[in-house]
């Protein structure tokens, strides 16, 4: 955790001043491009505070689905001799099977949910490029001086 928070602030405040930057030199260029950056920007924290409620409940259920894997498993390997004394290794292999397929699921709706994001995230940044060269393409015929900027 020590070695990953700062990596994990560093990155935050690199994505953060980049697209700020982005969008500050883009608004200079092309001020049309923010009557769709602002509708575009309440989305994606919608869609954010969306995929932060919905994946935190998700996690939590993955956490509950994967306490019965390790303890099945500790309990089972804390038994092995008396397993194996009573031939019961098919039904404790058949009894984490199960464990294991609920944990999967949980695992799973995670990784969508993730997904789910990652498409959305990609249709607003593409939906964003498309609405900034369309007004560059609108305003192609404007001339810019050095005194503008």
């Amino acid at each position: 955790m020590d070695d990953v928070l700062p990596r994990t602030f560093t990155d935050f405040l690199q994505i953060t001043v980049n697209t700020l930057a982005i969008i500050t030199l883009i608004s200079i260029f092309n001020p049309f491009c923010l009557a769709f950056t602002l509708p575009i920007a309440i989305v994606l924290f919608l869609t954010r505070r969306y995929y932060l409620a919905s994946s935190r409940e998700v996690k939590r259920l993955e956490g509950v689905a994967r306490s019965p894997v390790f303890s099945h498993l500790s309990a089972t390997l804390t038994g092995l001799s008396t397993v194996r004394a009573f031939k019961a290794q098919q039904r404790f292999i058949a009894d984490f099977d199960g464990y294991l397929d609920g944990h999967t699921r949980a695992w799973f709706l995670f990784l969508a949910t993730s997904s789910w994001l990652g498409v959305q995230l990609d249709f607003f940044s593409t939906l964003f490029i498309c609405g900034v060269s369309f007004t560059c393409v609108m305003a192609a015929g404007r001339k810019f001086k050095a005194t503008t900027l």
